[in-house]
């Protein structure tokens, strides 16, 4: 499949056709958090110029300048814009919701755009310029899912150029056909950017998720380890045992003393001492009749 039938393909699939796997929540949330940061930084450096502007007339204003009052409303359009972009953005902490206000803040700005456009004079050479500028913003600095960043510019693209080529009937045919190209070119290059950021997007989001996989798996693997260790410490079974000198057989076939069994193969420790009985037939001739269960002194020591 060609890389164009893969562009249309991105286009025409539905969005359950296109979910990814999850992304984790870190990456996401410094996803959005960046996102955020560089739409607001856009919008507002974009109110620089247009208040530079809106001085310059207000500076320059005459009685007589008829056309005052259109670019009056063409300040006053160009400011509403990222007014409203910063509005909608303040607070969006999901991807879908930062999602939703930039392609709301796209869409808005289509309309607005012609509108401003149509009141250039016939045969201005400022509409493919400024046309050119807003399809680098809205591909560049306007990040978005395939289809909600790509479809707002070629709209404007289309709208914008249709007048454009009605009102330039002076212009030469060379020129002409050389700006259509040049936006033809930047809507291009634009879908193949937005095409390659996505596919880095999904690059780091599949690392992290092998990443998180590989530490989750880790963490078991320990746990597993921690599990067996303690079956290993803990006796259980049938235990083959001397019933004469107590001595416990192991799996290999050896004869083991229990003490040294029981240490092998558990946490135990052992402290050893004399029982009743056995210090009555081992220590009878130092014990008194008043002997508590302790174990005596052995022989040839006084207390």
């Amino acid at each position: 499949m060609s890389y164009w039938h893969f562009l249309l393909a991105r286009l025409l699939l539905t969005k359950s056709q296109m979910a990814a796997p999850p992304v984790p929540a870190r990456l996401e949330l410094l996803r959005v958090k960046s996102d955020r940061r560089l739409i607001r930084t856009v919008l507002l450096v974009g109110v620089i110029p247009i208040a530079f502007f809106t001085a310059y007339d207000l500076l320059g204003y005459a009685p007589n300048d008829h056309g005052l009052t259109s670019r009056a409303l063409a300040r006053v359009m160009s400011l509403a814009l990222p007014a409203l972009g910063l509005w909608l953005t303040r607070g969006r902490h999901t991807p879908q919701s930062l999602s939703r206000a930039v392609f709301a803040i796209t869409l808005v700005a289509v309309p607005v755009v012609v509108i401003l456009e149509l009141q250039q004079s016939s045969g201005s050479t400022l509409v493919i310029p400024s046309l050119l500028l807003l399809l680098v913003i809205m591909y560049g600095a306007l990040p978005n899912t395939f289809v909600r960043q790509v479809l707002p510019p070629l709209l404007l693209s289309v709208l914008v150029a249709g007048p454009y080529l009605w009102r330039l009937d002076g212009t030469s045919e060379q020129h002409l056909a050389a700006d259509l190209l040049v936006v033809m070119t930047v809507n291009v290059i634009g879908i193949l950017t937005v095409q390659r950021r996505l596919a880095l997007q999904d690059q780091v989001s599949e690392s992290w998720r092998q990443e998180a996989e590989a530490l989750e798996r880790e963490r078991t693997a320990r746990q597993l380890a921690d599990q067996a260790l303690h079956q290993l410490k803990t006796l259980h079974g049938i235990i083959p045992i001397c019933a004469s000198c107590k001595q416990v057989r192991t799996d290999a076939g050896e004869w083991q003393a229990i003490e040294r069994y029981v240490h092998e193969h558990s946490d135990a420790q052992f402290s050893h001492g004399v029982c009743p009985s056995c210090a009555k037939q081992l220590y009878a001739d130092y014990l008194t009749d008043e002997f508590d269960g302790r174990a005596p002194d052995p022989p040839g020591i006084t207390t």
